[in-house]
């Protein structure tokens, strides 16, 4: 439950900033300038530790992040940045930076997918069915892939909350309760037969 909420106000966080890039014009560059951010503190464990620290003061955040990024980055994330500091947030940067970067793509109508098979698909292959995938969703797809053998053929595809499986395991599992079930019938309906 906590970290859906702490999720649910990273992407209050992300959606706010990003309704005001879209309005300024300035997507591209604050997706860039919150991107470099993130590096950095995932980077640097002294940077990520002072601004997980509730030990260390508002004011001494506001100036520390001043000196470090009022000449790198634009007016309005640095406006951004002082805004979750002051509103006691700033532990939530690295989330929010990942909400800002899914909530541009979905407005974009762009999802990510994973495309599992039993072996290594070529280039040709993944670009094919990622066009493949992106009509049958209708937005754009980025997919990855991953190999699981134990699948034994065919795929899984993972896109948008949705799961398709394909896999020649997913279809013998199938096939096996389908001969279970005719097989619990047809000895039921022999039983029957038997006891007229």
């Amino acid at each position: 439950m906590a970290g859906e909420q702490i999720n649910a106000i990273a992407q209050v966080y992300a959606g706010a900033l990003l309704d005001i890039a879209t309005q300024d014009d300035v997507i591209d560059d604050v997706s860039t300038q919150l991107n470099v951010i993130g590096e950095i503190v995932k980077a640097d464990q002294t940077f990520a530790n002072f601004i997980d620290s509730p030990a260390i003061g508002i004011n001494k955040k506001k100036d520390s992040l001043d000196k470090i990024f009022s000449n790198s980055v634009s007016e309005l994330v640095m406006n951004f940045l002082m805004v979750i500091t002051e509103k006691g947030r700033l532990s939530l940067l690295l989330m929010i930076v990942d909400a800002f970067s899914f909530l541009q793509d979905q407005r974009a109508g762009r999802v990510l997918g994973t495309m599992i098979t039993a072996v290594d698909m070529s280039d040709a292959e993944l670009e094919y069915l990622t066009e493949k995938v992106s009509k049958k969703f209708d937005k754009t797809v980025t997919l990855t892939t991953e190999v699981d053998p134990s699948i034994l053929g065919g795929f899984i595809l993972k896109v948008d909350g949705t799961l398709i499986d394909g896999s020649v395991k997913r279809g013998l599992k199938r096939a096996k309760s389908q001969l279970v079930n005719a097989s619990t019938s047809a000895t039921l309906n022999t039983a029957k037969y038997l006891t007229k």
